[in-house]
């Protein structure tokens, strides 16, 4: 009876053992496949990407950060003595290297293979970030060849790569990509997206665009895309009549900010004598300019 106990209280366990195992999955990494980057470049190129872009953990105390162009002459001189190696990366399981191997194909010097390779991680890669890390890259590097991946990268579910792909057909400069952009700008939900697609229009200067970059400003509800769009269509007729009426951001910063020094010496004069006839004519005149301003943004 004894020996019976002891072999129901060890199956009890080994059950017990067996749920709380399935409660807590293991997570088992990926094999690598072969395209994986050696753990020595990867930590070479991280830190010169670090040192770029301000991350100095790495430093020890004292120690003065190096100057980035060094730090950039010497990005460029790894990556072009790995080419190969950052090309393999771009199929790793790890995505990590995935985006750090298209962040590096940047500076590798062959700008060919850097745009194919490109092209096909912004449009499939299944991390956003690695989408990010291309699409930035092709943005400095602007050639036709890339125009394909970026239009369907349009599409992406993340806003980020969206608004960069649509950024890096701008500078690309080419009519291809218009009618793509046009369908961004118009049904894209973020302004920061319909804001980058006005922007790349304005570069591209396709003049088919046109009445469909009108419709666009007047249907535009965020300020800030709106000035985007009137930016492109004075880029395509000139500053006419249709868009004068629109103030740019400069305009507008500069005119509201001498009205409010305007407004400030009226004011200081106010204290000082309220039945000083130049003095009201003067303040009657600057809530006149103030209130044309805001009907031209309302209508804006």
């Amino acid at each position: 009876m004894k020996r019976a106990s002891l072999v129901a209280a060890a199956i009890l366990s080994l059950m017990m053992v067996s749920i709380l195992a399935a409660e807590e999955p293991v997570k088992v990494e990926a094999p690598p496949n072969g395209n994986e980057m050696p753990l020595q470049l990867y930590k070479q190129l991280k830190g010169h990407f670090d040192g770029l872009y301000g991350a100095k953990a790495g430093l020890l105390p004292g120690v003065q950060p190096l100057d980035k162009s060094e730090i950039e002459k010497s990005l460029k001189s790894d990556a072009a003595a790995n080419k190969g190696v950052l090309l393999k990366a771009l199929g790793s399981t790890q995505a990590l290297q995935r985006e750090l191997a298209a962040r590096a194909l940047e500076y590798c010097g062959d700008k060919a293979a850097a745009v194919e390779a490109l092209s096909k991680a912004v449009a499939d890669d299944a991390d956003e970030s690695v989408r990010r890390a291309a699409a930035a890259a092709l943005a400095k590097l602007p050639d036709a060849a890339a125009q394909d991946g970026l239009i369907k990268a349009l599409a992406d579910n993340a806003e980020t790569v969206r608004a960069l792909s649509a950024r890096a057909l701008g500078n690309i400069k080419d009519t291809h990509a218009t009618e793509a952009l046009l369908r961004s700008l118009n049904n894209d939900a973020v302004p920061m997206v319909r804001m980058q697609a006005a922007m790349a229009l304005k570069k591209i200067k396709d003049p088919l665009s046109l009445e469909t970059l009108k419709k666009a400003l007047d249907s535009e509800k965020d300020e800030n895309v709106k000035i985007s769009i009137a930016g492109a269509v004075r880029e395509l007729v000139g500053n006419t009549a249709e868009v004068a009426d629109i103030p740019s951001p400069e305009q507008t910063g500069g005119t509201l900010t001498k009205l409010a020094d305007d407004m400030k010496s009226v004011e200081e004069k106010l204290r000082g004598d309220r039945h000083d006839q130049a003095v009201q004519v003067a303040g009657a005149d600057i809530e006149k300019k103030l209130q044309t301003l805001i009907e031209k943004l309302e209508k804006g």
